[in-house]
Parts: C-alpha cells; structure tokens; sequence
C-alpha cells in the first residue's frame, strides 16, 4: 500500500470517527474500549488532567492531536511560533506545529490559530481533503443537503 493509499485511508477513518460523535450512544457500544485502545498507544489524549470527555464537542488543538496521532506526523515547522494564540508551553503546541509541517493547517487568520476554538464541519472536512489530497471541487455540492451554508472558503474542499 502505498503512502497516498494510507493517508486517504486515515483521512476517512478520522472523519467516520468524528461523525459517528452525533449518533446515538447505544449505536456506539465499541467507543469506550476504542477509545482506551487509542489512549494506550497515544493516538487520543485527554485533556489536561488526562480525562477524556467522549461527549464533548471537539476542538480544532484535539483533532489536530487525533489526526497527528492516527496518521504519524512527527515533524514539526518552526512556524508555529507565528500565532499569537500559542504558547510553547500549550499541551498542543507541538502537534499544531506537526500539522503545519504536514502542511493540513492553516491559521484562522496570519497570527490566530484558535486551536481552543470548536473545530467546525468545514474547517474538518478541508483538513482531511489536504490530507487526502483530494481534487479541488472534486465533491458535487448538488449533493450536500446543507450546501447554501457552507462557507466560500471551504467549498473547493
């Protein structure tokens, strides 16, 4: 399998386990023990005092971690330190700067990141397309339910 194979593969193993968050609990009885198996091997991190809320909304520095995690991003950019919103001693200091070094982040603006910010179905969907690298516009939007309110900035993605 080659390395653009197993990027796309993770890419919509991630989006699957981020949109199975919205069904119903009893639909997700494997999700605890998922969860411990990603834990274990560090692909999933709890928040500071190490507690992991699986009904939360996620937000952007958690998903970046779990997409760095899943995918093994190790290398880190010097560009980081760009953002304001981030500070070196930020428990997602290091995959942010991973993410960017992958080159599947960018900023909410030149000096924001808002990695606290909660991550929105645009702002997930364009990460996984770069990481997929998918063909710009390759998604019929005719097919989206709710495409009139997606963003202009994501619709290539």
């Amino acid at each position: 399998m080659n390395k653009n194979t197993i990027k796309r593969c993770g890419a919509t193993l991630v989006a699957t386990t981020v949109l199975c968050g919205s069904l119903p609990y009893q639909a997700l009885a494997w999700e605890e023990e998922t969860i411990k198996q990603w834990e274990n091997v560090d692909i999933l991190k709890g928040e500071q005092t190490g507690a992991f809320h699986a009904d939360a909304a996620i937000i952007r520095a958690e998903f970046i971690a779990l997409v760095n995690g899943m995918l093994g991003f190790t290398k880190e950019s010097d560009s980081v330190r760009q953002y304001k919103d981030i500070t070196s001693d930020a428990w997602y200091y290091h995959d942010v700067a991973k993410a960017l070094e992958a080159g599947y982040l960018f900023g909410t603006s030149s000096q924001e990141m808002s990695p606290l910010a909660h991550i929105t179905n645009e702002e997930m969907y364009a990460i996984l397309a770069r990481i997929a690298k998918t063909e710009e516009g390759s998604t019929m939007l005719s097919h989206v339910p709710d495409q009139t309110d997606i963003a202009t900035w994501a619709k290539k993605a």
